[in-house]
Order: C-alpha cells, then sequence, then structure tokens
C-alpha cells in the first residue's frame, strides 16, 4: 500500500529531522514522474499567495508524455483523458479532488493523521480525510505545476488493455470512500448538513455512473423493443431519440478534447 509507505517514511524522517510543520510542504509524487522545470517555484508561489493555506491540498496537473511514442494507441487515448479530465475537474472547485500527484503543507497532513493505511486509492482517500481533519473548512486547490508522467505499456495490445483496465478500475474504487465518508459526516457535527447530503450524493452518484453508466447508455435504447408493453408507447419513439441525442453529445465531448490534447501534447512530446 503506498499510503503506509509514505506515511512510515515521513515518520521516520521526522525522527531524524526536526520539522516546523508551518514551513514544510510535502509533494506526493509517483517515482515515474518527471517535474517542469519551474515546479518548484510554481507550487511555493501558488502556496503562499493562497488564503487559508493550510486548509488546502494543492493539485498538479498530470501530462502522461514521458514514453508517449513509445505507448500503443489504446493508452494514449486513456492518457490524453485522464489529462482532460483534471482539466474539467478544477473547474468544479466545490468537488474538486486531488489524483496522483499533489502536495499539501505538513500543518494539514497532520491534521488528517498523515495518509491511510489501508486504502487502495490513497490519493482519492487523502482528501477526505483532510477534509474531515478540517471539519470542511478545507479544498483542492489547482497548481499549474505539470508532471510529466508514463503511459501504461506493455509488450502487446492485449497486455496493454489489461493493465489498463487493472488501473482504471482500481481509480474508481470507490467502496473505500463511501464507507469511509458516511460515518465520518455522521460523527462531525460541525459540517453544515446541507453539505454533508450534497457531497455524499455526489459522491455516490459519480461512482455508480461512472461504473454502471455506459452500460446503461448502450442498452436503454433497447429497452422498448423488449417489452411489449412499452413497445407501443410514446417510450418507444422518445427514448431511443434521447439517446441519439446524448451519445451525439457525449461524441462531440470526446472530438473537442482530443483535438485540444493534441496541442498541449505537441509542447512535451514529438508526434
Amino acid at each position: 500500500m503506498k499510503g503506509a509507505n509514505i506515511t512510515y517514511a515521513i515518520r521516520t524522517y521526522e525522527t531524524m529531522v526536526k520539522l516546523d510543520p508551518e514551513h514544510t510542504f510535502v509533494s506526493t509524487i509517483d517515482t515515474d514522474t518527471i517535474v517542469e522545470k519551474r515546479f518548484f517555484s510554481i507550487i511555493t508561489y501558488t502556496f503562499l499567495t493562497t488564503d487559508y493555506r493550510d486548509h488546502a491540498i494543492y493539485q498538479y496537473m498530470p501530462v502522461y508524455s514521458n514514453n508517449w511514442r513509445e505507448g500503443r494507441f489504446f493508452a494514449r487515448i486513456i492518457g490524453i483523458g485522464t489529462t482532460m479530465w483534471q482539466f474539467f475537474e478544477s473547474q468544479n472547485p466545490e468537488f474538486y479532488r486531488n489524483f496522483a500527484v499533489y502536495g499539501q503543507s505538513l500543518r494539514c497532513l497532520k491534521q488528517a493523521d498523515y495518509w491511510s493505511k489501508t486504502s487502495i486509492v490513497e490519493d482519492g482517500m487523502q482528501y477526505w480525510r483532510s477534509y474531515f481533519g478540517w471539519h470542511g473548512a478545507f479544498r483542492t486547490v489547482n497548481t499549474p505545476a505539470i508532471c510529466e508522467m508514463d503511459l501504461v505499456d506493455e509488450t502487446n495490445l492485449y497486455r496493454t488493455v489489461r493493465s489498463q483496465y487493472k488501473q482504471l478500475r482500481r481509480w474508481s474504487w470507490g467502496c473505500s470512500d463511501v464507507e469511509y465518508v458516511i460515518p465520518a459526516f455522521q460523527a462531525d457535527k460541525k459540517i453544515p448538513q446541507s453539505e454533508k447530503i450534497r457531497k455524499t450524493i455526489y459522491l455516490i452518484y459519480n461512482h455508480l455512473f461512472w461504473a454502471g453508466g455506459p452500460f446503461m447508455l448502450f442498452f436503454i435504447g433497447y429497452v422498448p423493443g423488449i417489452f411489449y408493453s412499452i413497445d407501443h408507447s410514446l417510450a418507444a419513439f422518445t427514448v431511443p431519440i434521447a439517446t441519439s441525442i446524448i451519445f451525439t453529445i457525449l461524441f462531440a465531448t470526446v472530438v473537442f478534447p482530443s483535438i485540444l490534447s493534441m496541442h498541449i501534447m505537441r509542447r512535451y512530446t514529438k508526434f
């Protein structure tokens, strides 16, 4: 577990070196990451110019460009989609959460009791641990510091698809979040009830739609033809049309980000 390893590492380091929680910033970065030249300047400026700087996690921008030219087409699509997903999520500050590469002050880290030692998804869980550590007075701050990372790459296409699926399955593992968040909301009396309900609904909806949404959209157009009672009703005409409109919108949301992503990737790799 990554969370257990990095918790042990920083606690051991604290026994060797005296660290001031008010003046120490901790970044969590994967071993395949290459940070940009101005990385430390950007996060330092962002941290020092943020109000209530200890009540925040600072999310860096992942770009999957290290092995872009060697990576397979399937992995490139997922990598581009992940980068764009981070761009879009950063525009929704209330529900914006940290992912993969991020940082926070040591004071905030102590408030969260370091990282989870049991969660599969250490990064997403860290948001909630910090959130409840500050009783809801917490947020994720978008930090424009580029972190270049690796695409999933295997010896053949089948192995690449399998490994990519396992990575996405780990990212979308929501059970650990839900079983932690709901009891924590019930126990914390300082967080407004309306915020508890809003964040719980969004958390459950987000995980359920990620897991079941594509299947629902794929099969819903065939529902009127399966059930005789629906086949002769208004739903037989409206459901396929509505499904067609949804898929058209989804297609547009794939094409436009893909074009934008190609322009972004040209700054970090050769085509």
